[in-house]
C-alpha cells in the first residue's frame, strides 16, 4: 500500500508540473524573448531553472512580460525566482553564511493569454541585493503550460 502511495505522488508530481514551451536562459542580471503560441485564455506557469552561490544575503525578481505581435504589452507580472511552491531536481547547501542553491522551481506568479496566437514574452532579471561573491552559473525563465 505504502508504495502505492508514493508511485501516485510521483505521478502526480510530474504532470503538475506541465509541459516546457519556452526558456529565456540567463547567466546574470539582463533580458531576454521568446517566442510562444498560446490558445484564448491559457495560462503560462513562470518557473525558474537556477543554479547559483553566495555568501551573505540575495535578493532576485524577474520582471515578466507579454507582448502581442506589434509589441504592446499585454499582461505583466514580477517574480522571486526564490519564492517557489514546487521544486525539482533541488540541491541546497547552506553552510554558515555561504549558499549553494541548484533547483527548478514554479514561481508564485503566472500570465495568461487574452487570446489565442504567437506572443513574445520578455524578461528582465535584477539582483536589488547582490553580494560581490555571487555566482550565477544558470538563472533561465522557463515557461510551461
Amino acid at each position: 500500500m505504502q508504495k502505492r502511495v508514493v508511485l501516485f505522488a510521483a505521478i502526480v508530481a510530474l504532470v503538475g508540473c506541465g509541459k516546457e514551451v519556452g526558456r529565456i536562459s540567463l547567466k546574470g542580471e539582463g533580458d531576454g524573448d521568446t517566442t510562444v503560441s498560446l490558445g484564448s485564455g491559457q495560462k503560462v506557469a513562470l518557473w525558474t531553472s537556477l543554479d547559483l552561490s553566495w555568501s551573505g544575503n540575495v535578493a532576485a525578481s524577474y520582471t515578466v512580460e507579454l507582448h502581442d505581435s506589434s509589441g504592446k504589452i499585454l499582461a505583466t507580472t514580477t517574480c522571486d525566482p526564490f519564492s517557489v511552491n514546487t521544486k525539482v531536481s533541488s540541491v541546497v547547501t547552506n553552510i554558515n553564511d555561504h549558499h549553494n542553491w541548484s533547483y527548478q522551481g514554479k514561481m508564485q506568479c503566472d500570465l495568461t493569454a487574452p487570446s489565442a496566437g504567437a506572443f513574445t514574452v520578455h524578461t528582465k532579471l535584477t539582483f536589488p541585493t547582490k553580494p560581490t561573491d555571487l555566482s550565477v552559473k544558470d538563472m533561465s525563465l522557463v515557461l510551461k503550460i
